[in-house]
């Protein structure tokens, strides 16, 4: 009967506990939870997406063109591939979108934070999303720069073994609940700090923040670096294009089978699904060859600097990968362009295959 009442304990705990609040994940759950029917256009990925694609732009930009739609933004800064997929099945058990778009699969299963034990990896890491994890790792070169000689010190520096242990340390953890007993109390009695966006900001621009209104320390750091030294940035944009410009086998360089349980994912969703890319400050040829290869159409590549050189200039963006409120105006802008371009081709071959199917025997 103990254990009996432990793993029960224990599961209730498990499901009690809260989305981590770090970088909008928190406030925008709840808001969903509460508001999934107001929207039915969802974009989904990282800070770029956070910070870099408003709403209220491209809603206006859509019903200049006859086509109306509500817009949420699911950007979450330090959002990767398996984070983002996780998010994503809990929105769409609880949302039926129209329109997907969607961040740069790019599914990379390092563990980039140097805090490894933190609430934004334990939540994720269910027994699913962990073993997708392990089977990406067969698909990375190297470890992240400055944790490799962390791996180099433990496992014979077999740092893929490290790596996966620390996947599988991690979804023990979710299992478990371990240390989370201090979050759900603090949230249960009211003792939580204010979630961020507000729900008022939220409301406003749902779900876009300018990263200029309240930048956090390291953020502004960023920025000033950025500014103090443009120099740079024209040898840095012709690296991008270099890189862009390079190809790679996908059967050893990208995790396709986690691909395709996107996709599958997606089609199951019924909604309309557009891939793209955002103006980071770094190449990539992984992407640039899925796109190549048909497997992401329809896809906008707003990360090549040849394809949309305005958003490269330097005066629009706040760091190297990140645009600022400016920047955000004009990406919206051409996102919702092109998005509406594609619309429009997919509303044309729609009523002319109503046509066909309504001809009588001998055609037109």
């Amino acid at each position: 009967m103990a254990v009996v009442g432990f793993v029960s304990a224990n599961r209730l705990v498990v499901a009690l506990r809260p989305w981590p609040a770090d970088y909008g994940l928190g406030a925008k759950v709840a808001h969903l939870a509460q508001h999934a029917g107001s929207y039915d256009v969802l974009l989904i990925g990282s800070s770029a997406t956070y910070y870099g694609l408003r709403p209220r732009t491209i809603e206006a930009a859509l019903a200049a063109r006859g086509q109306r739609a509500r817009v949420f933004n699911l950007g979450v800064g330090g959002m990767g591939s398996y984070e983002q997929v996780y998010l994503l099945r809990w929105v769409l058990e609880r949302m039926r979108p129209k329109l997907v778009l969607y961040e740069e699969p790019r599914f990379d299963p390092l563990l980039w934070y140097p805090d490894v034990r933190n609430p934004r990896y334990i939540h994720w890491h269910d027994v699913a999303m962990t073993l997708e994890a392990l089977r990406g790792l067969a698909f990375v070169d190297a470890p992240p720069d400055y944790k490799a000689q962390d791996y180099a010190a433990t496992w014979h520096g077999d740092w893929k073994l490290a790596t996966a242990l620390e996947h599988v340390e991690l979804c023990a953890m979710r299992a478990t609940a371990l240390g989370d007993g201090p979050r759900i109390a603090a949230r249960w009695l009211g003792l939580a700090a204010p979630l961020r966006p507000t729900e008022t900001e939220l409301e406003a621009e749902s779900g876009w923040l300018d990263i200029g209104a309240e930048p956090d320390p390291g953020a502004l750091r960023q920025h000033e670096r950025f500014r103090a030294d443009r120099a740079s940035w024209d040898a840095r944009v012709a690296d991008i294009r270099a890189q862009n410009e390079g190809r790679v086998d996908l059967a050893v360089k990208f995790d396709q089978r986690a691909f395709e349980a996107l996709r599958a994912l997606l089609d199951a969703s019924g909604a309309q699904v557009i891939w793209y890319a955002t103006p980071r400050a770094v190449g990539d040829p992984t992407l640039a060859t899925l796109a190549a290869s048909g497997a992401l159409a329809p896809y906008l590549p707003d990360n090549r600097p040849e394809f949309a050189p305005e958003l490269y200039d330097p005066d629009v963006r706040w760091d190297p990968n990140h645009l600022d409120a400016a920047g955000a105006e004009r990406f919206s802008l051409r996102l919702a362009g092109d998005v509406a371009d594609l619309l429009d081709t997919t509303r044309s071959r729609d009523e002319v295959q109503q046509e066909d199917a309504v001809q009588p025997a001998g055609g037109r």
